[in-house]
């Protein structure tokens, strides 16, 4: 049987953890995107591993393959024991971001929230033609696995073709479903991100649930071991939403919902904030073609109803799993304010530095 060992790699930036594996190649599991190998210590993050020697260890955290970039990484100390038990269901984060001022500093914020979640893959969405330079180069640096992806916000009424599979991942079926695609931001790359994670859990084991995460929001780490728990659909109050200091369900001690703190159309079929659920994986395979931004028959969904259109499609109010935490909140819709860079136009800033 084998037998896990923790090996200390110390650096300038702080204690690194590379988890070795007791084998009769006595090699350490790193990642690799050309062999599509699990790690024997990670079976539900498998996206590519291999086995290589310590001296590789250095050069393993960033490879690229294709139209996607996968990156990962090692944990920090603290995390040592979570993140050695492959019995914790995986947690999917999908994040949109685009291009903007505070950018680097809300993924920057939000990658260091990560870093301290045992198990999870960070799907990072961008909102453009192409890869940019400094996602890129800001995943490479956060110490979480992750998915880079991109795409553009489609215009309105635009029908798009979404495959749920790829050959350039080794998958044998491919499906492809035909949208009609919205214009709301994010939109567009929560639906990638969902493609990417259906695609990748054809094949191989996906136990866990997925989370739509904004990078300008702020996160407890307890909000990702409640969502974990997630059988179906979980729910959550999300501070600052709906016009009010917080908004969303009322839980009783069992997990029920005992009412929900709704002003904004509380007619809505399931009235909660993007931040505010989670789903099991399993349910969003199960209901392949359900998508974002859409309702049954193809009608684009308004702004505002989103969340409530996508969830209803596979799940009712009498089903969901009530997660707030003893009536306090874990999760805040909060919004990174507009720099004023006025004094711009009187002495420009070096557009070397990257902000």
């Amino acid at each position: 049987m084998k037998r896990l060992v923790c090996a200390l790699i110390t650096t300038n930036v702080f204690t690194l953890l590379v988890l070795k594996i007791t084998s009769p190649n006595n090699g350490y599991c790193v990642p690799h995107v050309k062999e599509r190998k699990a790690c024997p210590t990670d079976p539900a993050i498998s996206v590519g591993m291999e086995t290589t020697k310590p001296a590789e260890v250095a050069q393993a955290t960033t490879k690229l393959t294709g139209s996607t970039t996968l990156i990962y990484s090692y944990v920090t100390e603290e995390l040592e024991l979570n993140y050695s038990a492959p019995h914790l269901p995986v947690i999917f984060v999908v994040t949109p971001t685009h291009t903007r001022e505070t950018q680097k500093a809300d993924l920057t914020s939000m990658c260091h929230t990560l870093m301290h979640v045992p198990r999870l893959v960070w799907v990072v969405v961008e909102d453009s033609p192409r890869k940019t330079p400094l996602v890129t180069r800001l995943l490479s640096r956060c110490r979480v696995s992750s998915v880079h992806l991109n795409t553009i916000t489609i215009p309105m009424n635009l029908s798009v073709t979404l495959n749920t599979s790829s050959s350039s991942h080794g998958l044998t079926n491919s499906t492809n479903t035909t949208i009609v695609a919205v214009h709301h931001r994010g939109v567009a790359q929560r639906n990638l991100g969902l493609g990417w994670i259906r695609r990748h859990c054809l094949t191989r084991p996906c136990r866990g649930v997925v989370y739509f995460g904004d990078d300008d929001n702020k996160y407890d780490l307890r909000l990702f071991v409640e969502m974990r728990k997630t059988v179906g659909v979980s729910v959550f109050t999300v501070a600052f939403a709906g016009g009010l200091l917080f908004e969303g369900p009322y839980c009783s001690s069992s997990g029920n919902i005992t009412k929900w703190h709704v002003v904004w159309v509380p007619s809505r079929k399931i009235p909660i904030d993007m931040a505010g659920f989670a789903v099991n994986v399993e349910v969003l395979m199960k209901n392949r073609y359900v998508w974002m931004g859409r309702m049954e028959g193809g009608q684009v969904v308004r702004d505002g109803f989103l969340e409530s259109e996508f969830l209803s499609q596979f799940v009712t109010r009498k089903d969901l799993e009530c997660r707030s935490y003893e009536k306090e909140i874990l999760v805040w819709h909060t919004k990174t304010a507009k720099p004023n860079i006025a004094n711009e136009a009187v002495e420009p800033s070096d557009p070397n530095f990257e902000i």
